[in-house]
């Protein structure tokens, strides 16, 4: 699968930290594991963060 720059990365984890549904590595919206689905280029937050 094709994955996002490093710098991509940590940019979504950044802004998935501040977003009120995540908790401990978990997105409370969707239910899957943040630092698996901000690294896949193919995959896009379900609140549209990015």
């Amino acid at each position: 699968m094709p994955q996002v720059t490093d710098a991509e990365y940590q940019k979504r984890l950044r802004q998935c930290a501040v977003c009120p549904f995540y908790q401990d590595d978990t997105c409370l919206k969707c239910g899957c594991y943040v630092s698996y689905r901000a690294r896949l280029a193919t995959k896009h937050c379900p609140v549209k963060v990015w």
